[in-house]
């Protein structure tokens, strides 16, 4: 079999070929993909990640990275589990028993997509609609080069800076605490009343993020972990136990414990 003239030529060639396929601006995927979805030709280069398999290893990162892709909210899982390394089930360590091992936390992420991770996605959010965040966040901080960018789901809102912002913290490592031991959940609503809500993992409360001089604010507990300031937000503490609001609300600057 005859060897490709673009795989014959130096890895350091290919790179640069791969450099200038960079689509002149941002596309924007299919709201409701298909179940070829993977395998969608994208702009004017996308297609070349489907030549083969080492193509595509090396193409898809740089592709990547330096196309912006708009994706709908409804549609961000499937295209991250199309696209990206897949988490799996984050099990506490003492929940992993067994006659013959030890406790053992199972591991974070198989790496089964691509090498290399990059991305910069826009998500286009739509208004009202709940939008799980879970598998974006556990991305973003695993993944350093993973950019995401938040677009407005009305005119009349102003938030998707602070989204932004916050994802943007998750990838760059600011966040002190395991967000990832700490929140089985994240979700966002994007509303004129937006909200952000972090579910505990089982065994995990408010104690574990209230600062150590009471401050019990919602706000400010996120903001001391990591987060940008999300004056905009309505931030909620859930417990995993419950499906009702367990913990402080403070749209209005007040708080609430229950």
């Amino acid at each position: 079999m005859s060897t490709s003239p673009l795989l014959s030529l130096p890895g350091e060639l290919r790179n640069r070929i791969y450099e200038f396929c960079t689509e002149p601006k941002p596309r924007q995927l299919p709201r409701n993909p298909k179940p070829d979805y993977a395998r969608r030709p994208f702009g004017l280069y996308g297609s070349l990640q489907y030549t083969c398999q080492q193509v595509r290893t090396e193409f898809r990162p740089i592709y990547l990275a330096r196309t912006a892709l708009i994706v709908h909210q409804i549609t961000v899982d499937t295209f991250l589990r199309t696209f990206y390394p897949q988490p799996t089930k984050v099990v506490p360590s003492n929940e992993v028993q067994s006659a013959k091992s030890k406790p053992q936390e199972l591991p974070a992420f198989i790496p089964t997509a691509i090498y290399g991770v990059q991305g910069n996605i826009h998500i286009r959010t739509y208004f009202g609609q709940r939008y799980d965040a879970t598998l974006l966040a556990r991305l973003c901080l695993h993944h350093k080069q993973l950019k995401v960018t938040f677009l407005e789901a009305s005119a009349s809102l102003s938030i998707a800076p602070a989204l932004t912002g916050f994802f943007a913290n998750l990838s760059s490592g600011i966040f002190f605490l395991d967000m990832k031991k700490l929140f089985m959940k994240i979700s966002i609503t994007c509303s004129r009343y937006p909200t952000i809500a972090l579910t505990f993992h089982p065994g995990r409360s408010i104690k574990d993020v209230v600062a150590s001089d009471g401050t019990s604010d919602p706000r400010k507990l996120l903001a001391r972990m990591g987060a940008p300031p999300m004056s905009e937000f309505t931030v909620l503490f859930k417990s995993a136990q419950f499906s009702r609001r367990a913990s402080e609300y403070s749209r209005s600057g007040g708080s609430r414990a229950e």
